[in-house]
């Protein structure tokens, strides 16, 4: 049986590149596959086709959350879901427990705008990332004298600017690249959160700088908004009364 302090060994031991090791009590077969395993977590992004138990799932994402971030921990993760259907469609098993640690390391909604941006650098990393379901009723968290703070859903927001493909989907001009190579783009609630708006894709859209100032200040603003609804009838909805 692999236990915990062998899974571990086995973890620091990668780190330290040290891959010949074998753990004590575990046979040279096991810790050569647990060698491949965390390799493809943490380096390679390949697909792992053996056994693993729900245990060395929650433990090694721990660590790696805990060593290389939430987006390293994210690329980890999309590896072990694909893991996961392998199993279940290949051995027939139901793999529940591996799905209950999975959704354990899910990113949820936060008011912490630090937290948040970092989570949708990191979601912003994975291609083709899934349409997320959003919050329909998203919690106020706290009020200011000037605005009112709302718990947001990182991947919501990821989805958005990646699904807009670095173009304004207002003015449809291109966004301007970062540092970090990416483009440009911010954000904005056709109805705001404070006004009962959702955090959804069906409420959000993916706007230039100038666009989304326009979007707040400009005199012909709802027919911009009314604008944006018609042309992606297929994604957004109108939820002003």
């Amino acid at each position: 049986m692999i236990t915990e302090e062998m899974i571990l060994d086995c973890y620091n031991k990668f780190r330290e590149g040290k891959l010949n090791h074998v753990p004590n009590g575990m046979n040279a077969n096991s810790a050569n596959m647990t060698m491949v395993w965390l390799d493809s977590l943490i380096n390679t992004g390949k697909p792992y086709h053996r056994d693993g138990s729900a245990l060395q799932y929650e433990i090694i994402l721990n660590r790696i959350k805990e060593d290389y971030g939430v987006e390293q921990l994210l690329k980890a993760k999309a590896v072990l879901m694909e893991h996961c259907e392998w199993s279940m469609e290949h051995h027939n098993k139901p793999m529940k427990k591996h799905r209950a640690v999975l959704n354990s390391f899910d990113i949820i909604p936060t008011a912490d705008s630090v937290e948040f941006e970092k989570n949708v650098t990191a979601l912003l990393s994975i291609p083709n990332l899934d349409k997320p379901q959003g919050v329909v009723k998203p919690v106020k968290v706290a009020t200011t004298q000037t605005t009112e703070v709302f718990e947001r859903d990182p991947k919501v927001k990821a989805w958005i600017i990646q699904n807009a493909g670095g173009l304004c989907e207002y003015c449809q001009e291109s966004a301007f690249i970062k540092e970090d190579g990416l483009g440009y783009l911010e954000v904005h609630h056709l109805r705001s959160l404070a006004e009962g708006g959702s955090d959804t894709i069906q409420n959000t859209v993916a706007i230039c700088a100038n666009c989304h100032r326009k979007m707040h200040f400009a005199r012909n603003k709802v027919k911009m908004r009314q604008d944006l609804i018609q042309r992606f009838s297929d994604r957004l909805k109108n939820e002003y009364p």
